[in-house]
C-alpha cells in the first residue's frame, strides 16, 4: 500500500483521528490521584504560581504550555497523545536504522506497538508515563544513529547533545526512568570519549559533574523526593519473591509475585499480541552487538529495578515495551514471511488488528468507568450544594477540578482529631478496612465512625458511599 512508503503521513492521519475522537468522546483523561496532581500542578501554573508538585516537574510544565491551545483540562491528555505519536515515529526510525529500510515497518509499528492495548491506553491518559517514553526513545534515538553510522564526534555531536537532552528531560518527567537514562547516559559518554584525548575527557568530566552538581543545588526538592520515594527507598532483592506489601500506599495484596508479574507483563497480550510466539521466534538477529547494548541490557536493568520496588503497576510498563517492540521485529519478519508463502498474510494483519481493537476495548472499559464514576461522585456533590467540608481519600483531585465551594481534606496524611459539627465524608469503606487497615485513613475513618452520627447519602459505584456526618451527643470531642 502506497500509504505506507509515507510513515509521517500514517502518523499524522493515527493523530487527527485519535485528536477529534478523544475530543468528541467526552473522556478527558483523568482518573486516580495521580493525573490529578498533575492537573493541580499544571493550574498552579497557569495562575502564575510556583506549585507544591508531589512528582517531577516536566509533564505539568509541558501540560500548562498545551492548555494554551486545548485548555487545562484536555492538555494532560493531549501532551500524552502527541508524545504516543513521537514515540511512533522514533520507533519507525530506530527499526529502520537496525534492520534497513522495509515498506512493511510502519505498519508493524502501529500494528503490534500503537494498537498494544494497554500502551495505547497510557497515550489517553493525563498520567506522565507517554512523555517519559517519548524522552527515553528520543534519546535513544540519538545514540544509535551515532553507534550505528560510526560517524565522527565533529559531525554527531548534536545529536549526542540532542540525546542528553532527552535524557535529561526524561528524569525531570518521572522518577522510574533514572536506571534507563543512567544507562544510556554511560553510553553516551562512552561514545564520546572513545573518540577524545584524556585531557579533553577530564575536562568534559569535571564541566558535567559541576552543571549537574549545579541542577541538583537548583532541584533539591526534585532531588531529594528522587531519592527518598518510597519505591527507591523500599528497593530490595526479597521483594522479587513477593506479592505483598505494606507501604505508605497501603498494604498491598497482589495476585503474582514481582518476579513473575516483571518477567511475562511484556508478552501479556494487553502488551505484546503475540509476544509468546514472537519469544520462542527469537534468532541471533535479534542479538546483535547493537541490540545487546543499546536494547537488552537496558530493559533487562529496568525489568529488574521494578522487580525489586514494593509494588506492581502495568503502567511502569510502558517506558521499556518500546524495547520489546524493536526486539520483536525480526521474529514478525519471520512469521510474516512464512505466511507469505501461503498468501496468508492479508488474513493475519486483519486479524490482529480487530484482535487489538476488542483488547483496547476491555483496557479502556475500566478506566473510562472509574473517571465517569468520579464525575459522577463530584457532579452529585456539587449539584446538591450542601456546603459543607468534605473528607475523602480518592477524590481530592477531582474535588478540585470542580471547584468544590467548601474545604476539602484528605484522609491520608495524618490523623485527624478535630472536625467541624457538620461535615461530608465521601469514601471507599471496604477498601479503608482492607488496604487502609491500621494506618491514617481507616484510623480517621474508624474514630469518624466511633464518635459521629453518620447518615448514608448516597452510594456509587466502586463501593464508594457520600455519608453526611453530625457530631453526635455523646461524643466527647
Amino acid at each position: 500500500m502506497k500509504i505506507f512508503n509515507q510513515p509521517w503521513l500514517c502518523l499524522l492521519l493515527l493523530l487527527l483521528g485519535l485528536v477529534f475522537g478523544l475530543l468528541f468522546s467526552g473522556f478527558d483523561g483523568l482518573y486516580g490521584q495521580d493525573a490529578y496532581e498533575y492537573y493541580r500542578c499544571s493550574c498552579e501554573l497557569w495562575n502564575e504560581n510556583a506549585p507544591d508538585c508531589h512528582f517531577p516537574p516536566m509533564y505539568p510544565l509541558y501540560s500548562w504550555i498545551f492548555s494554551v491551545i486545548f485548555g487545562n483540562t484536555s492538555a494532560l491528555q493531549m501532551v500524552s497523545l502527541f508524545a504516543f505519536i513521537g514515540v511512533m515515529w522514533f520507533l519507525n526510525e530506530i527499526i529502520r536504522l537496525i534492520y534497513g529500510q522495509k515498506q512493511i515497518i510502519i505498519l508493524y509499528v502501529l500494528l503490534f506497538g500503537g494498537m498494544s492495548a494497554y500502551f495505547f491506553r497510557g497515550a489517553i491518559l493525563g498520567m506522565s508515563d507517554m512523555l517519559t517514553t517519548f524522552f527515553m526513545i528520543g534519546g535513544l534515538y540519538g545514540l544509535l544513529r551515532v553507534y550505528v553510522n560510526r560517524l565522527s564526534l565533529k559531525t554527531y555531536g548534536g545529536l549526542l547533545v540532542f540525546s542528553v537532552f532527552f535524557l535529561t528531560q526524561a528524569v525531570f518527567t518521572r522518577y522510574a526512568s533514572i536506571p534507563l537514562v543512567l544507562y544510556y547516559l554511560g553510553i553516551g559518554a562512552f561514545l564520546v570519549f572513545r573518540k577524545i584525548s584524556l585531557q579533553k575527557a577530564a575536562i568534559l568530566i569535571v564541566s558535567a559533574l559541576v552543571i549537574v552538581g549545579g541542577i541538583a543545588w537548583v532541584q533539591k526538592g526534585f532531588v531529594t523526593g528522587g531519592l527518598t520515594h518510597i519505591h527507591v527507598k523500599g528497593w530490595h532483592l526479597s521483594h522479587f519473591f513477593e506479592s505483598v506489601f505494606h507501604t505508605p500506599d497501603g498494604n498491598l495484596r497482589f495476585r503474582f509475585n514481582n518476579f513473575f508479574f516483571g518477567l511475562f507483563t511484556q508478552i501479556h497480550p494487553g502488551f505484546g499480541l503475540l509476544g509468546v510466539l514472537f519469544v520462542v521466534l527469537l534468532r541471533r538477529d535479534s542479538f546483535t552487538k547493537v541490540l545487546l547494548f543499546l536494547v537488552w541490557i537496558p530493559l533487562g536493568i529496568y525489568v529488574v529495578f521494578l522487580m525489586g520496588i514494593p509494588f506492581q503497576n502495568i503502567r511502569f510498563y510502558i517506558l521499556s515495551f518500546p524495547l520489546c517492540v524493536i526486539i520483536f521485529f525480526p521474529p514478525f519478519m519471520r512469521l510474516f514471511g512464512f505466511l507469505e508463502k501461503y498468501q496468508l498474510e492479508s488474513i493475519f494483519l486483519t486479524t490482529v488488528f480487530f484482535m487489538q481493537i476488542i483488547l483496547c476495548v476491555f483496557a479502556l472499559r475500566s478506566i473510562i468507568g472509574l473517571n465517569r464514576n468520579e464525575t459522577q461522585m463530584a457532579t452529585f456533590v456539587q449539584n446538591r450544594q450542601f456546603h459543607l467540608p468534605i473528607f475523602t481519600l480518592g477524590m481530592e483531585g477531582k474535588l478540585y477540578t470542580t471547584h468544590y465551594a467548601a474545604p476539602v481534606t484528605s484522609l491520608f496524611y495524618k490523623k485527624i482529631t478535630h472536625y467541624p459539627d457538620s461535615f461530608l465524608l465521601l469514601v471507599q469503606p471496604k477498601v479503608l478496612e482492607t488496604q487502609w487497615k491500621s494506618q491514617n485513613p481507616n484510623v480517621n475513618f474508624q474514630h469518624i465512625m466511633r464518635h459521629y452520627s453518620a447518615d448514608t447519602v448516597i452510594t456509587f459505584g466502586e463501593g464508594w458511599k457520600l455519608f453526611k456526618i453530625t457530631r453526635a451527643k455523646s461524643s466527647p470531642i
